[in-house]
């Protein structure tokens, strides 16, 4: 063994460490509820951090009373690590007294789950922590096995054996499947998870890969993680050729570079179990007795809670983002039901009139709401070309076949333009949701926000219902026209009957025209005059006086309520996908969040009592 390779990474401090303990109550929420992190929350939080947490909450769980003592835990834990078919189990079953525990095979990645052997002198304790607390490796499943059982371990279990001899009383030695090969992958890098559970480790490489610069630099950094003290035992194939001065130079920069002690063993992969000769394995045991070769409690309480602090820092400023964004949803939200939610005035038109006087009258419409334009360009040549049966209420052909009858015409109507409305609008909410940052960064199920799109057979019956005050609104009017025109004298009838001017004026002199009197009624007159052969003073005198009608006022207010019943609807779209939005967030009175907010404290001094 290297007795000269760097160990100054396990140098302890002085003195204890100036650090506030996280409270066990923070971490058993932690642990009860961390996968929410991930799961539902889609927050950052990985089975290594939980594994952390567990391994901290291990060490406050079974610190001293007295919080300056340096002595811990009885138990230490020695892991063995490797890729597949390195020989961490021929190593494992030789430190054991060349016991056959863990199954050797000409296959890799014989090794499933970890195995752990402990000391009959310490199997009482362990059991404790294993059955009692549950504070050690909680997350796994726990199974026993005999020491010649050659048991292969179980993925998720932590299988126990209990030895009498040729094992440190002190010591639990666990060997570990391979985190290098595709099936450790696919198997979520248990091993890797495991890390924080060690007091050191041995690494056991074998001869192919002792001068891959990837591998070593990958273990340095994730043993430097957790500053766990290592040897690295640079396994042989003892039918290679013999290694020169050169090959144990660069063997010991290779150790160097892992920050670690190293040994040499001879193995023949592929052929099973094998008998280690005692000189060989003399170092290791040696290096295992030594007292640098364990951290200290508060060291390792250390380094544990400074990592979970910034773990629990950064979720809780993806969770602080996520707010934002939330916040600016719903702004987005209110801007686009503002921007495509049709005004009153234009309701009007596309609820009260039937699909013929609405293809009538729309290129004026058009023409109307661009200012400026529409009276020079439009007015005239539109409304010449207006039959005097086509407007409002005008008496059908006899034995025309038009369709039904106009007040069930404009209930229908107005019922399918609600549903198709708020569906259209609906679909705008929808599509800004899916391109908020929050639902990219934490997605949805797919479908679930397509689930919030209203019932169809729904909306139409709430349109109905809104349709049906707008007739009864409408009729009323239509009959407050017709009297107005015979007390001003003017004869409607000989125009086809009641006037388009004179709904367009009411609409255009109504708040929700935008124009008010008189350029509402002037405007009115000037579209209503060649439709009708009236002169636009005599529809000025007209629009003026239905202006000062209830009936007027009534039919707009149908209109708004119209209008406002379709915002219904739209405001329950709106509130699911905040709701989906705040599912997506952890609020600061959650104890999921007061937890992390103690982890995050505890870091810097600032534990809460």
């Amino acid at each position: 063994m290297n007795q000269d390779a760097p160990s100054d990474h396990r140098a302890e401090p002085a003195g204890p460490t100036p650090v506030s303990p996280a409270p066990l109550t923070a971490l058993n929420t932690i642990l009860r509820r961390g996968d929410e992190l991930a799961a539902v929350l889609s927050l950052p939080w990985t089975q290594e951090d939980a594994e952390t947490a567990a391994a901290l909450r291990f060490l406050l769980g079974t610190a001293p009373a007295d919080p300056t003592a340096s002595s811990g835990p009885l138990l230490r834990a020695a892991g063995i690590v490797g890729g597949a078919s390195s020989g961490k189990s021929t190593l494992f079953n030789n430190l054991l007294g060349g016991r056959h525990a863990s199954q050797v095979t000409m296959m890799s990645h014989t090794t499933k789950g970890p195995v752990l052997a402990v000391h009959l002198e310490a199997e009482e304790t362990l059991a404790d922590w294993l059955d009692g607390d549950r504070l050690f490796m909680p997350r796994l499943a726990r199974r026993t096995a005999q020491p010649d059982d050659r048991t292969p371990g179980q993925i998720d279990t932590l299988t126990v054996i209990s030895v009498s001899a040729d094992l440190p009383p002190e010591l639990l030695l666990l060997d570990t499947p391979d985190f290098t090969s595709q099936a450790a992958l696919l198997e979520g890098d248990r091993t890797r998870n495991m890390l924080c559970w060690f007091d050191c480790v041995l690494v056991v490489v074998d001869e192919d890969r002792w001068f891959d610069r990837q591998t070593f630099g990958w273990l340095r950094d994730r043993l430097d993680r957790y500053d766990l003290p290592r040897l690295v035992a640079f396994n042989r194939n003892e039918r290679s050729d013999p290694l020169t001065d050169t090959d144990l130079a660069r063997l010991a920069q290779q150790a160097a570079r892992l920050r670690a002690d190293h040994v040499l063993l001879d193995h023949v992969p592929g052929r099973g179990l094998r008998t280690l000769p005692a000189e060989m394995l003399s170092p290791i045991r040696e290096w295992l007795a030594r007292p640098d070769q364990t951290r200290s409690p508060a060291r390792r309480r250390t380094r544990l809670q400074h990592l979970l602090a910034d773990r629990a820092n950064h979720l809780l400023n993806a969770n602080q983002q996520r707010f934002a964004w939330l916040e600016r949803l719903g702004a987005a939200l209110n801007e686009t039901v503002r921007r495509e939610m049709k005004s009153e005035a234009t309701l009007a038109f596309d609820v009260l009139m039937s699909a013929s006087q609405a293809r009538q009258l729309s290129p004026y419409w058009q023409s109307l709401i661009r200012p400026g334009t529409w009276l020079a360009e439009r007015t005239s040549s539109l409304f010449r070309r207006l039959p005097g049966t086509g407007l409002l209420g005008a008496a059908r052909p006899t034995g025309s076949s038009a369709g039904p009858a106009e007040p069930d015409d404009m209930i229908a109507r107005g019922a399918a333009f609600f549903a198709a409305e708020v569906t259209r609008v609906a679909d705008h909410l929808l599509l800004c949701a899916s391109q908020s940052p929050l639902f990219k960064a934490a997605p949805l199920p797919a479908g679930q926000l397509q689930a919030l799109r209203p019932d169809p057979a729904t909306l139409e019956e709430q349109g109905r219902r809104q349709a049906q005050h707008c007739r009864q609104a409408f009729d009323r009017f239509v009959e407050v026209i017709e009297r107005s025109a015979a007390e001003l004298n003017l004869k409607l009838a000989a125009s086809g009957g009641l006037l388009a001017g004179a709904l367009l004026g009411a609409v255009l002199t109504a708040p929700a025209g935008g124009f008010g009197m008189p350029v509402g009624a002037l405007i009115g007159a000037a579209i209503g005059a060649p439709a009708t052969g009236l002169s636009a003073r005599s529809l000025m005198r007209l629009y003026k006086t239905l202006a000062r009608t209830p009936e007027r006022h009534r039919l707009w207010d149908a209109v708004k309520a119209y209008r406002t019943a379709l915002g219904g609807p739209l405001g329950a779209v709106r509130e699911r996908i905040l709701h989906l939005g705040r599912s997506k967030t952890l609020d600061e009175s959650d104890p999921l969040h007061e937890a992390l907010t103690v982890l995050r404290d505890s870091d810097h001094g600032e534990a809460r009592p």
